[in-house]
């Protein structure tokens, strides 16, 4: 019972199995870059409060296990995800792109 989080009427536990994969399924998170990536997920999920339990970065997919650390929003647990997602794939966009610009 250690695990689950507790609010003042409710007790929960919400873990996300999250994937995606690179646009046309082009095989580009290797090396450099894939470890930039990794720096930046966990970079993301420190600044929301949200825990990293188990991730898979792989030249196209990424799979991630994550958890919401604490509830700021408890109707809505999923929104913490979204914002989560939304930030990756952009952080993770915009540094491809600076580098694909930039070698």
């Amino acid at each position: 019972m250690e695990d689950y989080k507790r609010g003042s009427h409710t007790v929960w536990d919400c873990k996300y199995h999250l994937v995606w994969s690179t646009k046309c399924r082009y095989q580009v998170l290797e090396g450099e870059v894939g470890q930039r990536c990794r720096e930046l997920l966990r970079e993301i999920a420190r600044s929301l409060a949200m825990l990293i339990y188990a991730g898979s970065i792989n030249r196209d997919p990424v799979h991630m296990a994550i958890g919401i650390a604490n509830q700021r929003r408890a109707a809505f647990p999923h929104d913490e995800v979204v914002v989560f997602v939304g930030k990756a794939q952009e952080k993770c966009t915009v540094y491809r792109t600076e580098k694909r610009h930039n070698p």
